[in-house]
């Protein structure tokens, strides 16, 4: 998402609120809004969503509060694990 759309331009303030606030409960410590898994890491709101498609694979994540984003492609869509890559590249940044 472009800044544009973040800072309610391209789309209201109050959807962007809505589409990022938990409508629903996975597990006790993850929620789902709208496509987006929230959940607390770090001592923030992490957002993420996954997926792909034959021969692709995609995660982004988002930390709204230290505006700080991960986005991880892959050209496999079979047995490539993109969350230890994710989990490796949090680490290094918000473990400190």
């Amino acid at each position: 998402m472009g800044p544009g759309a973040l800072c309610g331009k391209a789309v209201r303030k109050q959807t962007l609120n809505e589409i990022f606030s938990p409508s629903s409960n996975e597990t006790p410590d993850v929620a789902y809004g709208y496509g987006w898994y929230i959940k607390h890491r770090y001592h923030t709101t992490r957002i993420s969503h996954s997926g792909g498609t034959t021969g692709f694979s995609s995660y982004y994540v988002r930390y709204p509060e230290k505006k700080f984003s991960i986005v991880v492609f892959g050209n496999q869509d079979e047995g490539l694990a993109l969350d230890p890559i994710i989990r490796a590249i949090e680490r290094i940044y918000l473990e400190r």
